[in-house]
């Protein structure tokens, strides 16, 4: 099976400014890493981050290596673009995950609205939803049901799984950097064109992360629109 995970792009002019193509993002890479370590080379993996890059160049991609799933993370800003990564996605025969914040807030809406999602991770802490997903659509089962944090169509209805609140000390994938060692160089070069005069140096900026998601809290999701 051949799975290509993106990154939506930021479609606004100073994508740069809230540090959008200055780190790698690594939840895709995360993600990567626990599937290849989970599945080994049952799995083709391939990750692209559209921040660094724009949306017509992971269209592209997936044309060109033409995927069974594409797996999407979007933000709200980048919801409109992982739409039409979707989009290319469907049109290439793959089967299309989402997941991140915005699909987190709201899967039942985006699965009623948007035909091109065929389903949608709603969990903060994705890796052990996203290996249980792989590894049933590889063994073929119909049955998702076990897969948890799932939403996805059902005859006429939505069903959503039970989604458990997973902390670091369950799942806190190490990640392989080696998935997107060909532009490792880019996110530096970005933040120094964006940022370089707050500093009397030149730097090499790191991403340290102490907390994922909102597993430290519980907060309220904000009123839904009438579409997403």
């Amino acid at each position: 099976m051949k799975l290509l995970l993106a990154n939506a792009p930021n479609p606004t002019e100073n994508r740069n400014a809230s540090n959008y193509a200055c780190y790698p993002h690594i939840g895709i890479v995360q993600l990567a890493t626990a599937t290849r370590e989970a599945l080994g080379d049952r799995v083709d993996i391939r990750v692209v981050d559209g921040g660094i890059s724009n949306t017509e160049t992971v269209q592209q991609t997936v044309r060109d290596f033409a995927p069974d799933i594409v797996g999407i993370s979007a933000l709200t800003p980048t919801y409109s673009e992982a739409l039409k990564i979707a989009e290319t996605a469907k049109a290439c025969g793959a089967r299309v995950v989402l997941g991140d914040d915005h699909a987190i807030f709201f899967p039942e809406m985006i699965l009623r609205n948007r035909p091109q999602i065929d389903y949608v991770i709603a969990n903060d802490g994705g890796e052990i939803p996203f290996v249980q997903l792989m590894r049933a659509l590889l063994s073929g089962k119909e049955d998702l049901t076990e897969v948890s944090s799932l939403a996805y169509r059902e005859g006429d209805g939505i069903r959503i799984n039970p989604a458990p609140k997973y902390a670091l000390s369950l799942r806190n994938t190490i990640p392989d950097l080696s998935f997107i060692d060909d532009v490792l160089d880019v996110y530096p070069e970005n933040y120094r064109a964006q940022f370089g005069h707050l500093h009397g140096h030149e730097v090499r900026p790191v991403t340290v992360n102490n907390a994922r998601g909102c597993e430290n809290g519980i907060s309220a999701a904000p009123t839904a629109p009438s579409r997403t």
